[in-house]
């Protein structure tokens, strides 16, 4: 019974920093034109070359 809250605390962890994490790009770096690191900053820079949608 532990094992299964412990793994739901975590699922939830993980999904308030991907909520938070979401923010912070659409809030933030996409309409400053900043870019990040990695597959993220590579959704951005397509974005802004090409007009992709970013998600």
């Amino acid at each position: 019974m532990k094992k299964t809250s412990q793994l739901l605390l975590e699922y939830g962890q993980i999904l308030i920093s991907i909520l938070l994490a979401s923010i912070g790009l659409k809030a933030f770096l996409i309409p400053n034109d900043f870019l990040d690191g990695g597959v993220t900053g590579i959704a951005i820079l397509a974005n802004i070359a090409f007009g992709w949608n970013t998600s």
